[in-house]
């Protein structure tokens, strides 16, 4: 650590005016990458005297008694950047029966309940979610539209899925919540409410996912609104209920259907136990029977169902069957002459799966579409209120069956829409066949769906690409692009002014955008853009190179070189050598093609040809800070590139614990979809103070350290406390102060484990303390993070938000502030502006403004009656104006505050603090009367007027203020009778220069 004291007479850009003395100091952790240059604030003692206090924070190390709490870091709020584009998975859509259909309720899968009164003009977040954010499942009860119901925790069983915590209740159209119960069920596939009596309600829970001895399974009933729950139905054998519906005519006869499931990070199984099945009670659920027999495949070989009930007739019922079952008019595999299967999607011989109609009442059945893709991830049917043979099938793509001419086509085995041996569709004759693709330009993964009943061309639809609205059947959809349900797995940053925000998110690609936009308005959808397809995770950017290189990846390890600037991209991923006279494969094929996987110099030549690498669905990238040019990239080995992906040396062995029988495994349910990719290297970590001490962390619950680059490794697993073996390694990051202190957290959830663990070392892993003070102890850890400028300041992000700790992880407190309740599953510090840079699994990316007055917080500092914080210098930018007139429907991020933030610790309360700001003339340009409350206060200065105004009308009642000047400006700050001075940069817009 070096550290340079000057002084300086002059530092404004004109030098015409001379200024008072200041310190500047610079920082530079052993070739850290990136050189943190701060002026810091001067009081009226002496400079020098400044810097030492500067320097003792730096060096020395305290004891620890300072603990943060609200009135620490309670003024800091976090602002939503987005983006909207892509929006986000969406659980469920519900619509108040016999209401007005511009009103419109979406569950986000981790982002809470949201409502619209104007058809989706404008969202407002009604529900924020109890200990997560997952909302499974929306029920509105038909004779009260202001009783709603939500079921918390998906249903969905991907690798990724939030739980919850049971269900709650608003009377007054969202306006307020209470929790009725059911907290073990973790999550609801449906609810539904008897229209004779909003308080009876049944609950169709499946239990934990992750494992199938915990959770409160069943099909349960209340008729007192929640308040008290009896289980109709349930199992003993991890068996859950997924779908309940109630006749029509007669809300006594209830049908549901239950699944058995479970997942594994290696494995998913879905279905074909003993009691899977289609179940109906005619007396409210006192007795049940198992529909059986009838066309149906058998129960037992069954998974996934979902039902739906004609309401003019309920006579005619349909249903939408996983099932194992060998289809017994299939010819075989050699016979059949239709279409392949879809690309990356492995042929299977037909089974029973599809959808089913009854006409009798569920007494027969015969099945009119064979295809079900996926079902353990959508397997929705709607049928068109007023019209039975309009169905519409709600899977990968969004179909419209005509069911009389679908059935004229089903026994047609060489009809590759129809599901066929590769279960795959997309040969363009469907609508022929009765069936009809009527996704059109929404995304795919449809998970939701609702049909106007006075207007049945009225449709409203949610996927993994948020919500689309119809009005002519699908043939046409407009997007709401302004509901920002982006789903980050990990967040990156450049060095650019203003910097942009780079990440990759599920089942959208990568995207970078502004963290400010330099206009009237907010960060707008036009701002983001798209560089990598596929599923999105790690993003790095190189923060040296003018071009912007950005490395991004898709499942599967799929890892590319992007070049902003010109668009050229490469695949870069390391491959094995292929063996003598194999060719490259259609999908290999097909990804270079894309710029994406492994092509060109890019072989691993150490290794045997045909060698699998494994890769977890999010495998880690990080650059290294003493060399941008050097990569990092886990597979069950540490991958290290000196040449930006170029070529490639395996640096480790194989770090995991190798577990052929997991890694191997086989689902059921589904084909592997590279989710299920285990015993690989999921986190990554170089010192930012020595090149080569890099820590790793595994799938499967390993931590290795090596201190020579790769040349000798030491496992340091069993070290940790409390931690069960084979615990998922969510994150180890090195810190940046001390070569041997690192941090570590571990994720059980996908054991059932949902306990917070994180950990710090500070001798290379020889021990670990486990920190766990002021955490919760159910809310799993995704990310720790060692803020750059202040040794103690340590950040957390979890299931359920953020994390904060001023004493090194000994003592937390709640950061999430005015955060809605959602996954955050990567946070960065960004070592120029001081911003914190969160990516929420549920909505999108936020930032947390100038950390600044946190990271003076030294205990010495926390100790005193008063000290005037270090201020951070702010841009005058020069905002564009466009004469626009867009409405309110586009969404706008939030731009940050156009203030000068002046941070102060208070230790002995006082009425009020004077705050004068002078310009370098001596002349008073601001007076402020701020707070004298104990704990870090914050004053924002308003430079300008406020960004975000563009052309709309400007508030009356606003106040006029008189836009400052770039220049140097004198702030001082009087508490009682003690006077602080600091000496503060307004720094003109860059690019003027």
């Amino acid at each position: 650590m070096k550290v340079t004291v000057c002084f300086i007479a002059d530092y404004k850009r004109d030098r015409t005016h001379p200024t008072e003395s200041c310190v500047k100091f610079r920082v530079d952790h052993s070739n850290r990458g990136i050189e943190l240059m701060r002026l810091s604030r001067i009081q009226t003692r002496v400079p020098l005297v400044l810097a030492a206090v500067v320097m003792a924070a730096m060096f020395s190390m305290p004891a620890l008694s300072q603990t943060a709490d609200e009135s620490i870091v309670g003024e800091y709020s976090w602002r939503q950047i987005g983006p909207a584009n892509m929006s986000g998975r969406v659980s469920d859509v519900a619509v108040p029966k016999g209401g007005e259909a511009s009103t419109i309720y979406v569950a986000a899968s981790a982002g809470g309940l949201w409502k619209t009164i104007n058809n989706g003009t404008t969202w407002e977040q009604v529900f924020k979610g109890g200990k997560t954010g997952a909302v499974g499942d929306i029920a509105i009860a038909p004779s009260d539209p202001e009783v709603i119901y939500v079921g918390m925790g998906e249903p969905h069983s991907r690798n990724s899925i939030s739980w919850g915590d049971g269900v709650w209740r608003s009377r007054d159209g969202g306006g307020s919540w209470d929790h009725m119960g059911l907290e073990n069920t973790y999550h609801i596939g449906r609810i539904v409410v008897d229209p004779r009596d909003p308080d009876v309600l049944y609950v169709a829970a499946l239990g934990n996912l992750w494992d199938r001895n915990m959770g409160d399974r069943g099909l349960f009933k209340s008729t007192n609104g929640g308040r008290r729950w009896q289980k109709l139905i349930g199992f003993d054998d991890g068996t859950g209920f997924y779908d309940v519906i109630l006749d029509p005519t007669d809300p006594d006869i209830v049908w549901a259907t239950s699944w058995e499931r479970e997942r594994k990070p290696w494995i998913l199984l879905s279905g074909g136990g003993p009691n899977n099945g289609i179940w109906k009670s005619t007396d409210g659920g006192s007795n049940w029977t198992r529909v059986e027999g009838g066309g149906l495949p058998p129960s037992d070989q069954n998974g996934k169902i979902s039902i739906d009930i004609f309401p003019d007739d309920p006579s005619i019922m349909f249903v939408r069957i996983e099932s194992f079952a060998s289809d017994p008019d299939a010819p075989e595999p050699e016979e059949q002459t239709g279409e392949p299967a879809r690309f990356m999607r492995r042929q299977s011989p037909p089974s029973m799966s599809g959808t089913y109609q009854s006409t009798d009442g569920g007494r027969t059945w015969e099945r009119f579409d064979r295809r079900n893709g996926r079902p353990f991830y959508y397997n929705q049917l709607r049928v068109d209120p007023h019209d039975p043979n309009r169905v519409y099938l709600v899977e990968g793509s969004l179909y419209k069956a005509d069911v009389k001419e679908a059935l004229k086509w089903v026994g047609d085995y060489d009809t590759a829409g129809q599901g066929g041996f590769g279960g795959g569709g997309g040969d363009g004759e469907e609508e022929d066949r009765g069936v009809k693709d009527i996704t059109g330009g929404h995304h795919v993964d449809f998970h939701a769906m609702w049909i106007d009943p006075t207007n049945t061309d009225h449709l409203v639809v949610g996927s993994d690409g948020g919500i689309s609205i119809s009005w002519d059947q699908g043939a046409t959809w407009n997007f709401c692009d302004n509901l920002c349900l982006a789903q980050f797995y990990a967040v990156g940053y450049d060095m650019a002014e203003p910097y942009n925000v780079y990440g990759g998110l599920q089942d959208n690609g990568t995207w970078g955008g502004p963290h400010m936009a330099l206009r009237g308005r907010g960060i707008l959808n036009e701002d983001w853009k798209n560089y990598h397809s596929g599923d999105g995770f790690h993003a790095q950017i190189d923060p040296f190179d003018p071009d912007l290189i950005l490395y991004a990846e898709s499942q599967g390890g799929n890892l590319s070189r992007v070049n902003i600037t010109t668009g050229e991209r490469a695949g870069i991923s390391p491959r094995a050598p292929r063996p003598e006279g194999e060719a490259l494969s259609g999908r290999e094929q097909m990804m270079a093609m894309m710029g994406m996987g492994g092509s060109g110099d890019n072989v691993v030549s150490s290794v045997e040809p045909g060698t699998t690498f494994r890769f977890n669905w999010s495998a880690p990238i990080i650059l290294s800070p003493h060399n941008p040019h050097t990569i990092y990239y886990g597979g069950q080995y540490l991958f290290r590139s000196v040449d930006r992906g170029d070529s490639w040396t395996i640096i480790s062995p194989d770090l995991t614990t190798a577990d052929e029988e997991k890694y191997t495994a086989t689902n059921r349910g589904d084909f592997a979809t590279g989710a299920e990719n285990y015993c690989n290297i999921i986190t990554i970590g170089e010192s930012p103070m020595v090149p080569g001490l890099i820590w790793v962390g595994t799938d499967d619950g390993r931590v290795h350290l090596t201190r020579d680059g790769g040349v000798h490794w030491t496992d340091v697993t069993g070290r940790f406390p409390g931690v069960p073996p084979t615990t998922w390694v969510s994150r180890v990051r090195p810190s940046g102060f001390e070569e041997g202190r690192a941090y570590v957290t571990f994720d059980g959830h996908r054991y059932g484990d949902n306990t917070t663990y994180v950990y710090r070392t500070d001798d290379f892993g020889e021990t670990f303390v486990r920190l766990s003070e002021g955490l919760p102890e159910d809310d799993p850890a995704y990310v720790v993070t060692e803020d750059p400028h202040n040794v103690n300041l340590v950040y957390l992000g979890t299931e359920s938000g953020v994390y904060v700790s001023l004493d090194r992880g000994t003592s937390w407190t709640s950061f999430s502030n005015n955060l809605p309740v959602t996954p955050v599953h990567d946070l960065v510090v960004h070592p120029r502006d001081r911003d914190v840079i969160i990516g929420t699994h549920g909505l999108g990316a936020w930032v947390m403004d100038d950390v600044a007055g946190l990271e003076s917080l030294t205990p010495e500092v926390m100790e005193k009656d008063f000290e005037l914080l270090e201020i951070s210098p702010i841009t005058l930018w020069n905002m564009a104006q466009a004469q626009e007139f867009p409405g309110d429907k586009p969404f706008e991020g939030e731009n940050p505050s156009n203030s000068l933030r002046i941070n102060y610790w208070v230790g002995e309360e006082v009425d009020s603090v004077q705050i004068t700001l002078e310009s370098i003339t001596g002349e008073t340009v601001r007076e402020i009367e701020g707070p004298g409350d104990r704990g870090l206060n914050m004053v924002e200065v308003a430079a300008g007027s406020s960004f975000g105004m563009g052309f709309r009308r400007m508030d009356p009642d606003a106040p006029r203020v008189i836009p400052l000047v770039a220049g140097s400006y004198k702030v001082t700050v009087t508490y009682g009778e003690t006077t602080a001075v600091s000496i503060i940069e307004l720094k003109p817009d860059p690019r003027r220069d």
